[in-house]
């Protein structure tokens, strides 16, 4: 059902799109991420292949990780959906980001910490290694800020507006100010 489902959204957006001058998936893909035309192809297929439940049953996620771990991806995923309430297509996507990007440095650090030494314990470094190191490093950190931007914009879709009632002709109102008195 669920890819009949998929299919038939799929066909009424083509239908949409022929009829009402819509952008296929793949000039979408092409426009949005600046890929080049074989890449914009291959993220097309992909995203074409999963439908667009794939945002809704995490199939889209777990096919960015290696096939060991799209059970623990299933799961984390069922967890921090039921931490954040998690409704909108934007907290689904979120939430997608945080775990793609812990997985990203996990299995970054991973491979950094089987560098650093051999299985004896021994380290040597060449260039190479040092090299290798240094770019295992930035894709940690990346890895780390986008999982803490995601995590973060989770937080605070999910924070409560706060209510504020003024009754005057002038009101100023600012963060962080600083009264200082000239005595």
């Amino acid at each position: 059902m669920k890819k009949s489902l998929a299919k038939n959204t799929e066909q009424n957006l083509e239908e949409q799109q022929n009829g009402g001058g819509l952008p296929s998936l793949e000039e979408i893909v092409f426009d949005t991420m600046g890929l080049d035309k074989k890449s914009t192809k291959v993220m097309a297929e992909q995203m074409s292949k999963h439908g667009f439940d794939g945002v809704v049953d995490g199939s889209f996620l777990e096919s960015t990780v290696h096939p060991n771990h799209q059970s623990h991806v299933k799961i984390l995923r069922i967890r921090l959906k039921n931490e954040y309430t998690a409704q909108t297509a934007t907290e689904l996507m979120l939430i997608d980001m945080a775990i793609n990007s812990y997985m990203r440095h996990m299995h970054a650090s991973q491979v950094y910490s089987n560098m650093l030494m051999d299985r004896g314990g021994q380290t040597s470094f060449n260039q190479l290694r040092v090299n290798m190191l240094k770019e295992l490093t930035k894709q940690i950190e990346a890895a780390n800020h986008q999982f803490m931007a995601s995590i973060t914009m989770l937080k605070e879709l999910k924070r409560p507006p706060i209510n504020v009632k003024v009754h005057s002709k002038q009101a100023f109102i600012a963060q962080n100010q600083q009264f200082n008195k000239n005595a």
